[in-house]
């Protein structure tokens, strides 16, 4: 997602760090550095795309939140506004405003204005629901919850997860993983049922909505991808002495050493049955072997944190540098020398507290 992609529901843009909600305004997502973050107490809307899935997608990011995680994610969803419910309407005024698509921390019934027809993923502490939201050709919405036989998916035992979600839009089957393990999976059949046997979802947006009254929550690293429809665990692609190669086509996969990449493109791979040179512009990923990682190296007080731009963090023990240039030696990388043209700011007490507005005043 690009930094002028999240909007409100009713044209309102995210805001930046530091300036403050409106009194008479709902709640608003703060955009700072690389991620979104929630931290409003008054009632609010949500943080929306209104296009990118397809009939096959993969929705992942990155959540971390505070006391307890109250989080909605919408997809599939088409933003349809429902007819208004402004007593004045109900009068028969047709000049009174339309209601502002926003609600108040747990008001359920009340998605289906904010996202139209669509899923609503709920994330809470303790358990984890599916639902679905419904606006019909009259523009009466509702809200549908879909059944799970059984559910023992807990995030009360952490304060951050990765979130993948693959949805297959023409069969109505949603599957969560967490932390790339298999978490649950949903049926939907009464989703399917249009004109030759199509799901009754045509959207391709998404959205975010907080949901508790005093639940901070911060959003990042938000991918959306099309997927193969096959049912792989997310860490099916990991190996202890084998680097695997895995083809564009999503189907194809090597297991054996990766060799070298030469001018033509091509990547030498040595595979259990043989040697392949394997066009790089047909591969989708390269997993190496567990077994290479190098180890986790303990925060070092001596350390420089450099925080890069637009993204990226390196650190090493500071060596010498200039106003143009810095040299740290990493315990992975070895020695090197940084511009500073590309360092948004050093870091000299990262082992102790982080530098964003997580960490910082929330």
């Amino acid at each position: 997602m690009e930094d002028d992609s999240p909007i409100l529901p009713d044209g309102l843009p995210a805001l930046k760090s530091g300036e403050q909600d409106a009194e008479d305004q709902p709640g608003r997502w703060v955009f700072s550095g690389s991620a979104w973050y929630w931290s409003s107490k008054r009632l609010g809307t949500a943080l929306i795309r209104e296009s990118g899935m397809s009939d096959r997608t993969v929705l992942s990011f990155d959540i971390a939140w505070k006391n307890q995680l109250c989080l909605t994610v919408s997809f599939l969803a088409d933003f349809a506004r429902p007819k208004p419910v402004d007593d004045e309407k109900k009068n028969g005024n047709k000049e009174a405003t339309p209601q502002l698509r926003s609600i108040n921390p747990g008001d359920f019934s009340q998605l289906p204005r904010v996202f139209g027809n669509s899923y609503v993923l709920q994330l809470y502490s303790n358990y984890i629901m599916l639902n679905r939201t419904r606006v019909d050709a009259e523009g009466n919405p509702s809200f549908h919850r879909i059944q799970l036989n059984n559910n023992n998916v807990h995030l009360s035992d952490r304060n951050k997860a990765r979130i993948e979600m693959r949805v297959n839009r023409l069969t109505s089957v949603v599957a969560l993983f967490i932390d790339g393990e298999f978490a649950t999976q949903w049926s939907d059949n009464d989703a399917i049922g249009g004109a030759e046997g199509k799901s009754t979802m045509h959207g391709s947006g998404f959205g975010f909505m907080a949901q508790g009254s005093d639940s901070p929550v911060r959003i990042s690293d938000v991918i959306v991808s099309e997927w193969n429809g096959m049912p792989d665990s997310a860490r099916s692609l990991q190996a202890d002495n084998h680097d695997i190669i895995l083809m564009s086509n999503g189907t194809d996969r090597f297991a054996g050493r990766l060799g070298k990449l030469d001018d033509r493109g091509m990547v030498f791979f040595k595979g259990k049955h043989g040697d392949l040179h394997v066009p790089l512009d047909e591969i989708a990923e390269i997993h190496l072997a567990n077994e290479g990682h190098a180890p986790v190296v303990e925060d070092n007080a001596e350390n420089l944190t450099i925080h890069l731009s637009p993204l990226g963090i390196i650190t090493g023990r500071p060596i010498s540098g200039d106003v143009s240039a810095l040299e740290i030696e990493s315990s992975i990388l070895g020695k090197l020398k940084i511009s500073t043209d590309s360092a948004i700011f050093l870091d000299f007490n990262s082992f102790q507290q982080k530098l964003d507005d997580w960490y910082g005043e929330f």
